[in-house]
């Protein structure tokens, strides 16, 4: 039986995550969890698995209460909790759900540890992915992606020697305005409502600029180790063709399955071994298909994602922090949607001239990370 981590149990990711081991009881031990804010989730969690670690994000002193329904759990707190979570001796694999930067220090803490590392934190990798892929490459390690496209490209680049791989293609289904003309006008709920996919509010309002997709054209630079101008992104709104990697030959190979994350979190626990169907088949009798090419000018994050990527350096860091502050001012009433990305591009900006790509230290971009935050913020507060 094998102990897995888990960084991020009550979110979406976490929960598929959940649900995948509750379908595998003989294969997998739940060994350690983390939460940020959702104790009752987390304690039926603890409850069901009675795993030995848990990482909680306030004080001892904030969760006395809870920690005391729990006596054979040990708990530990913040970011240091994550650390040591992320490193725990009896643990072989640790899956990182967590969303932001926050899931960079732990990231590098399981490559230290020399885990199995399987990974939906996709901002660290845009915002530090030399640094990661340094920290891989020293320890003889690599990341096993668990976004439904990546683990597409994945399975299917994996089993191919890379000098037959021509290009690969990252699909979108285009969010809730793919055939909708984005107005100053749009609604929260108008944002929220994705067509396909069920996911945190966050990830959801980047699916509705697209730069969930520029921040996966980046995480796929660095995952694959290649150039940008072979990582394409093609929309295709029934979401079922998750990634298509094309070979030197002209043959495009597809990874089709349902929209149901369980589906890449499973293929990626079990990885390199196939597991047994668990989930509902995908019937493919009478499905359409369609592809077309992104809109960059009705989505200019997208567009300003392969321009960061390509600056390297700082800019990625950069981006993800202006992102992640312009989606949480949207997300508590301050900006308009339509902010979101003239925010982003004016913080960009700001940077252009102090970008450099030698040298560069977790330090300086966890720096510029702050700083590009509080521009962000000086940003919003004057009005954008």
């Amino acid at each position: 039986m094998e102990n897995i981590v888990l960084l991020g149990s009550t979110g979406s990711i976490g929960s598929s995550v959940i649900d995948v081991l509750r379908s595998y009881p003989s294969k997998f031990r739940l060994a350690g969890v983390s939460a940020h804010k959702n104790l009752p989730k987390l304690g039926k969690i603890l409850r069901e698995f009675t795993p030995e670690l848990a990482c909680l994000s306030g004080s001892p002193e904030e969760n006395r209460d809870f920690i005391s329904q729990f006596p054979s759990v040990e708990f530990v707190f913040g970011e240091d909790g994550l650390v040591s979570l992320a490193g725990l001796s009896s643990a072989l694999t640790v899956v990182i759900g967590i969303s932001g930067i926050a899931g960079l220090s732990p990231t590098l803490a399981a490559v230290k540890a020399g885990k199995r590392i399987l990974s939906a934190n996709k901002e660290s990798i845009v915002a530090a992915g030399d640094i990661i892929n340094s920290a891989l490459s020293q320890a003889g390690l690599f990341i096993i992606p668990l976004d439904s496209e990546h683990n597409a490209i994945f399975n299917i680049y994996s089993r191919l020697e890379t000098i037959f791989v021509k290009n690969i293609s990252l699909t979108a289904s285009g969010g809730p305005f793919l055939n909708k003309t984005i107005t100053p006008g749009i609604s929260m709920d108008e944002v929220l409502n994705h067509p396909v996919w069920e996911m945190g509010k966050t990830i959801t309002v980047n699916s509705a600029t697209l730069i969930n997709k520029g921040f996966e054209v980046i995480e796929a630079h660095y995952l694959f180790h290649m150039d940008y101008e072979r990582i394409k992104v093609l929309i295709h709104p029934q979401s079922l063709v998750h990634g298509i990697v094309e070979t030197i030959d002209g043959t495009q190979f597809m990874a089709c399955s349902p929209s149901d994350m369980r589906y890449p979190i499973a293929l990626s626990l079990f990885y390199p071994e196939i597991p047994e169907q668990k989930f509902a088949p995908l019937d493919l009798n009478g499905r359409m298909f369609e592809f077309s090419k992104p809109d960059f000018e009705k989505f200019p994050l997208l567009k300003l994602s392969y321009e960061a990527g390509i600056e390297g350096g700082i800019m990625p860091a950069v981006l993800n922090a202006a992102n992640e502050t312009a989606v949480c001012s949207f997300l508590e009433g301050k900006i308009r949607f339509i902010d979101i990305p003239v925010i982003v591009r004016r913080v960009i900006d700001k940077y252009i001239a102090q970008n450099h790509t030698e040298g560069l230290t977790l330090e300086a971009i966890l720096d510029k990370d702050r700083e590009a935050r509080i521009i962000a913020g000086e940003l919003i507060a004057g009005g954008p």
